[in-house]
């Protein structure tokens, strides 16, 4: 079974861009990602044990990283980002800017509707989904003789309006997706608890920044420097085509027409 772990980054009211972000891998490499994990949150060094990984946190020297110097937090989320480059990981991500949905007209917004994406999350998350349902596929065409792996997915816990609307666009790709049988359902869970979770949190954080600087012009004093390695993944994620700017929206809108006429001259 593949085990994917995925975290939002800036879902709260007025952000200006969102991503969905995570990593698959099979449970072994979790395993030995949590050992290692561990090991760098234990290390003496630190002004005190955190109890998890938590970028917002780090960045700005709250809760388990309050009384924390600049260096000592950099240095920490260099250790975990540098884990995370070393570890065989699938990295999966999606990400939109708000401003290109919401300027959509009024109709351009009802064609995506009847094409399953009602809101930004949608758009995300039903991209997630079908990059996750590829990416097994891809993995387990690398064993001999192929295999088809089952996919279960976990994500941060989330409101329960929120977690209904994960449940309710899981089972709209889960019935149109050719591949949809790979899915074996989803659920939500603590970070504190799931340390992939934590994982997943650092690149949908730093994927948000990336979404910011590219496309919206925009950087803050307060955000640590992308480190290269781990900018070549997100550029890597971001190549797939996950990446919602008002650009690729038009793409979607062109798309999404085409669907509607190839249905009517169906019928």
């Amino acid at each position: 079974m593949i085990a994917g772990y995925f975290d939002e980054s800036n879902s709260h009211a007025g952000a200006k861009v969102l991503t969905l972000c995570g990593f698959l891998a099979d449970p072994r490499i979790w395993s030995d990602l949590d050992q290692e994990w561990n090991n760098i949150l234990d290390r003496p060094c630190w002004p005190n044990r955190p109890r998890e990984f938590h970028m917002v946190d780090c960045v700005h020297g709250t809760k388990d990283f309050e009384g924390w110097k600049l260096p000592e937090r950099l240095a920490i989320y260099g250790d975990m980002v540098g884990l995370l480059c070393e570890t065989n990981l699938i990295a999966i991500g999606s990400g939109i800017v708000i401003e290109a949905y919401e300027c959509l007209s009024v109709e351009h917004k009802e064609l995506l509707a009847k094409g399953g994406f009602f809101e930004p999350l949608d758009l995300v998350f039903q991209c997630n989904l079908q990059f996750a349902i590829d990416a097994t596929v891809r993995y387990g065409k690398t064993h001999t003789p192929p295999v088809l792996d089952d996919l279960g997915l976990l994500f941060d816990e989330s409101p329960a309006d929120v977690a209904l609307n994960y449940h309710r666009i899981y089972a709209h790709v889960a019935a149109k997706h050719r591949s949809g049988k790979l899915l074996t359902g989803i659920g939500f869970g603590k970070s504190e608890k799931y340390i992939p979770l934590q994982a997943a949190d650092i690149l949908a954080y730093t994927t948000c920044l990336w979404l910011q600087k590219e496309h919206l012009h925009s950087t803050s004093n307060y955000d640590f420097p992308i480190i290269p390695a781990f900018m070549r993944m997100i550029e890597g994620v971001a190549a797939e085509g996950g990446m919602f700017t008002e650009r690729a929206m038009m793409t979607l809108i062109g798309q999404e027409l085409i669907n509607k006429a190839n249905k009517e001259l169906r019928f």
